[in-house]
């Protein structure tokens, strides 16, 4: 028996792990994971040094795929929190212009809501009374505008008080800080822009900076972002793997927002009564799993022909174009039934008690109050979900979106025979500037086809420690062989084993990485491989 074949037969043995980076042997498909890098381009880079098995840079600085069954998924959410959006949007849009069949970019609720600046950031809404302009209907906490310029004219010492401050810039700083969770955005931007123009950072005014924000969401212009959204996807099918920015549960699945839906509250006043909601009317149905990702991918296509059609809002003020889309990352604008915004992961396990209690009392509330839907998890073990994806020949579902710790959070296949992946790490570490320090997250899918692959899972710790394990194969002849006995399962008492630690200094054997939770409450403990069985983890049945 020759080396490579050796190799192959021994990584189906349980607790073996194939090793993305160094392995000699190149499996007949490759498929690299990445999401949620949110304008990082150093964790991009960092990422990418990871996996130049699949991914890597050409010699002329671009994207490319480094062999001919190498495959690529980037998850969603592309820009926000770094000094990196205009690049990172110009080096995946190339990548998939390039391979248009091997490449997917999803998009995210990061890049779809910049779709509001041509409305919002318009000269006509600049004009209209600031005490018109409401607060985020999503977000009860958050500030009016009127209120943020009476602060910004006070600090400033602005004689004409929140009507001189009432200026495009900070209206833009107003709805990046207060209704788009990225308060440093507009600096990065700055850097960005500067660089770029070769000019220093000092020279970017902020009108400049506020121009090239909504030049790159505008449609018909040469914007980076909405290059990327006009060649993304809301769901991707490679195979027996669905890919999703947010999350697939038992209330969204099969489902497509109807062309009509409002970015807005269900029930607010001059919207809809509760009362009143059609269900039958807000979404259609779709049975199947693959005409199900073609309807989606259809609907965020013509919304973005609707918003190229109507970016600025209509006389009344009462829709604009894109407003579809708007609502599909919104979860109350869509009764809690998006995947862009849904979420798996928390307390950086795949799910927790505390998360299912609060999804139950949630689905309570949000009978009178949509608003509730912003506070839940779906579950991933829910049968009823991995019954209709698997019908589909769906055997694994892989998203990001909510961040889950420094490495990907996992449901092992042996729940329901679906494995679910969330991998988005964009909060490792938040004692480093960039909430990420050291730590880096990949997701490799391995096989012989796009219909019986494994997953990898590896990375860097934000402790510097590295991490690797290789799951179940999952379709084809070696269906439910191989896999880590416990990552991704339950090891009572709410702990979840999230890694596979490679030995430390000193150490004589690999050790586990165990994590359990709830919101941002973490807490970890290692216990060594040999004493897993002895240490209360337990696979799950």
């Amino acid at each position: 028996m020759g080396a490579a074949m050796l190799n192959r037969c021994l990584s189906c043995l349980p607790g073996t792990r194939v090793a993305p980076s160094m392995s000699a042997e190149r499996w007949p498909i490759e498929v690299a994971y990445l999401t949620d890098v949110e304008g990082n381009l150093r964790y991009f880079e960092k990422w990418l040094a990871t996996t130049a098995r699949v991914v890597r840079y050409d010699k002329q600085g671009n994207l490319d795929l480094a062999h001919a069954n190498a495959y690529f998924v980037y998850g969603g959410d592309v820009v926000d929190k770094g000094p990196g959006d205009i690049r990172l949007c110009r080096l995946l849009t190339r990548l998939k212009k390039r391979y248009p069949d091997r490449v997917a970019l999803l998009c995210g609720n990061r890049d779809l809501n910049k779709l509001r600046f041509s409305a919002e950031l318009d000269a006509s809404d600049l004009e209209r009374p600031i005490e018109q302009i409401p607060a985020p209907h999503w977000d009860p906490k958050a500030s009016t505008l009127k209120a943020h310029l009476e602060k910004v004219a006070e600090q400033r010492g602005l004689p004409g008080g929140a009507a001189q401050a009432n200026t495009r810039p900070e209206r833009l700083k107003y709805m990046l800080q207060h209704t788009l969770g990225c308060p440093d955005t507009f600096e990065h931007r700055r850097q960005e822009v500067a660089l770029l123009r070769g000019d220093s950072v000092a020279d970017v005014t902020d009108e400049q900076v506020a121009d090239s924000f909504v030049a790159e969401a505008a449609p018909g212009g040469s914007g980076a972002l909405r290059e990327y959204l006009e060649v993304s996807s809301l769901a991707a099918l490679l195979g027996n793997t669905l890919f999703v920015h947010g999350a697939v549960d038992a209330h969204s699945m099969g489902l497509v927002p109807a062309d009509a839906t409002r970015f807005e509250m269900p029930g607010a006043p001059g919207a809809y009564s509760l009362d009143e909601l059609k269900f039958e009317e807000r979404f259609v149905r779709y049975d199947d799993v693959a005409r199900w990702v073609v309807a989606l991918n259809a609907f965020l296509r013509r919304g973005l022909a609707d918003h190229a059609a109507r970016p600025t809002w209509d006389a009344a003020r009462r829709t604009r174009g894109g407003e579809a889309l708007l609502a599909a990352q919104n979860r109350c604008a869509v009764l809690g039934r998006s995947i862009v915004s849904n979420c798996f992961a928390d307390g950086g396990t795949i799910t927790s008690d505390a998360a299912l209690s609060g999804r139950s009392e949630a689905e309570k509330k949000a009978a009178t109050d949509p608003q509730a839907y912003e506070r839940m998890c779906s579950d991933p073990r829910n049968s009823d979900l991995a019954a209709w994806l698997r019908r589909g020949g769906v055997r694994r579902l892989v998203v990001g979106h909510k961040p889950s710790g420094d490495s990907p959070a996992v449901l092992c296949s042996r729940f329901t025979g679906l494995e679910v992946v969330s991998a988005d790490t964009s909060y490792s570490d938040v004692t480093a500037d960039d909430d990420r320090g050291v730590a880096v997250a990949g997701l490799l899918l391995q096989g012989d086809s796009l219909h019986s692959t494994h997953s990898v899972v590896y990375g860097t710790l934000r402790d510097g420690r590295t991490h690797e394990a290789r799951l179940r194969t999952l379709g084809g002849a070696a269906d439910g062989t191989g896999g880590d006995p416990y990552v991704g399962s339950e090891a009572g008492g709410g702990w979840w084993v999230k890694a596979l630690v490679a030995p430390s200094a000193g150490a004589s054997e690999p050790s586990y990485l165990l994590c359990r939770g709830a919101g941002r409450k973490v807490e970890y403990q290692d216990v060594p491989r040999s004493k897993m069985s002895e240490g209360g983890g337990r696979t799950a049945k």
